[in-house]
């Protein structure tokens, strides 16, 4: 290539940059004119989650099994002949004097005899009422009466008794069963043949193989009591009770955390048709709103701490309106006003470009609103069209709850930093002005009043229909209650209990 040609080139080069120099110039220049771009102070972001405290809950595992089960597994372990009877009575009917006109003529013998037979028993009913456990057994008694002095060769005699088994069903610290036992007995036909006039009484001889047979059938009693392995079924429900579940689905999503720390029982009882106890289980109950919390690890189950002091749950419902659902709703109010028109005094029109919201937490317990904007006035006496201003101006307000009202109201909405309320700065004359500010406290009232209301009704019927793997749980709520909001940086917060009681009752396999 030739010298010449290369200079030609170099020079165009050097005309189109000095052009576009002069075109970016021209454009600064129209953008000076017409937009006033200012950068206004930003107050500092505080990040932090919301701060509340968890009280202790208490749920009741309902554990029972029919008390029929009891009675037919009795029924089939204690053998149906309690006492057999096979003895010789040297003295079955006493000696007697034999008197004819008041003079004593001679004295009967005394006569032995042989006795057969046994004793069984009927079908063991179990019933009771609270914690005294009731068991019933029928009593039958058969005994011959044989050799009776060489004169009676046999004789039957029949009877009837009823046992009567009171007691109680206590828990030791390890969760075994502790039962005791009162085991009484009454004859309501009492066992006996009559010779020659005379009663010959074998309850005597009855009593005697009944005593024995009692601490049998106490130990026989014991031993089918702790067969209910009370520490296997509770370290079942306590196992299925670390969870977290689903209350509401979705608009928005809510979920509940159950992470028990003890539980203890006193003792069983009778309630029903069913002999059972009642789990209490203590810990922490909470609620969440948005993504699902990690499901709590399950803790070994502890020793019986007895009926826990406590009597009823107390759920924290942690409600958030996040700052990114109420940015949207701002912004729209916003714009609804800027089409109806934004009277500023000075102005004769204006022209209001509300482009963005942007909110978070700030120092001192404060949400930092930011709105993105761009202004057009008019002046009012020189009917003069102004420069386009445009920025991002921010204001700090304070959100407080009144005692017992779910509202939040807005306090103290300033623009944040230096305010400059001199006619040119625009942006903050006009969100400075009373139709704006109370714009931004109004929305933000109305959201978080929608948020409450929408996430404790969804909430609470969710907790009218929770089952838990094997359990079944039911949430009388008696009372909600809420604190003062908070400012937090995952938004606003308003800490929500409820209270009342809740009882979990095992599902049986089907």
């Amino acid at each position: 290539m030739e010298a010449g040609e290369t200079n030609s080139m170099s020079t165009r080069r050097r005309v189109a940059l000095a052009v576009a120099a002069i075109l970016l110039a021209a454009l600064a220049y129209v953008a000076w004119r017409f937009f006033a771009v200012t950068a206004y102070p930003v107050p500092p972001k505080v990040e932090g989650a919301p701060d509340y405290a968890v009280e202790t809950s208490v749920i009741v595992a309902r554990l029972a099994v029919p008390t029929q089960q009891l009675s037919t597994a009795l029924t089939r372990d204690v053998p149906e002949t309690l006492v057999t009877i096979d003895e010789r009575l040297e003295e079955c009917v006493p000696s007697e004097t034999v008197k004819v006109l008041g003079a004593k003529l001679f004295n009967t013998p005394t006569l032995g005899c042989d006795l057969a037979g046994e004793i069984t028993r009927g079908p063991i009913s179990v019933g009771g009422e609270g914690p005294q456990i009731v068991l019933r057994m029928p009593l039958s008694a058969r005994i011959e009466v044989r050799n009776i002095g060489d004169v009676l060769k046999r004789e039957t005699a029949t009877a009837e008794a009823a046992v009567t088994m009171r007691g109680t069903l206590g828990v030791t610290q390890d969760w075994s069963l502790d039962p005791d036992f009162d085991i009484s007995y009454d004859w309501t036909l009492e066992p006996g043949v009559d010779f020659l006039g005379t009663r010959i009484s074998l309850r005597s001889v009855a009593d005697k193989e009944l005593d024995k047979m009692i601490p049998e059938i106490e130990a026989t009693l014991k031993a089918k009591a702790r067969e209910f392995n009370l520490r296997a079924e509770a370290d079942k429900a306590w196992k299925d009770i670390f969870t977290t579940e689903s209350v509401n689905r979705e608009n928005p999503p809510v979920w509940i955390n159950i992470a028990p720390e003890m539980a203890g029982v006193d003792q069983l009882d009778i309630r029903d048709g069913e002999i059972g106890v009642d789990v209490l289980m203590a810990g922490e109950l909470s609620l969440f709103v948005g993504d699902k919390p990690d499901k709590p690890e399950p803790s070994p189950l502890g020793d019986n701490v007895g009926a826990p002091e406590f009597e009823t749950f107390d759920i924290k419902v942690p409600v958030l309106a996040d700052f990114k659902e109420l940015e949207p709703v701002l912004l729209k109010a916003l714009r609804k006003l800027a089409a109806k028109g934004i009277e500023i005094e000075e102005f004769a029109s204006l022209d209001a470009d509300f482009q963005d919201v942007t909110i978070y937490a700030t120092e001192g317990d404060q949400l930092a609103v930011g709105v993105k904007a761009a202004m057009t006035p008019v002046g009012a006496e020189s009917n003069r069209r102004w420069n386009t201003s445009q920025g991002t101006v921010w204001l700090t307000a304070t959100p407080v709850t009144k005692p017992d009202s779910e509202l939040v109201e807005i306090t103290d909405l300033e623009v944040y930093g230096k305010t400059n309320t001199a006619l040119g700065d625009t942006l903050i004359v006009v969100l400075s002005s009373e139709q704006v500010k109370a714009v931004i406290e109004q929305e933000l009232v109305e959201d978080f009043k929608g948020d409450y209301d929408r996430i404790i009704d969804k909430a609470l019927k969710g907790l009218g229909d929770l089952k838990v793997g094997r359990l079944d749980f039911a949430f009388d709520v008696a009372e909600v209650e809420h604190g003062s909001v908070q400012v937090t940086g995952a938004g606003l917060f308003m800490p929500v209990s409820a209270q009342g009681k809740v009882t979990a009752t095992v599902i049986p396999p089907s």
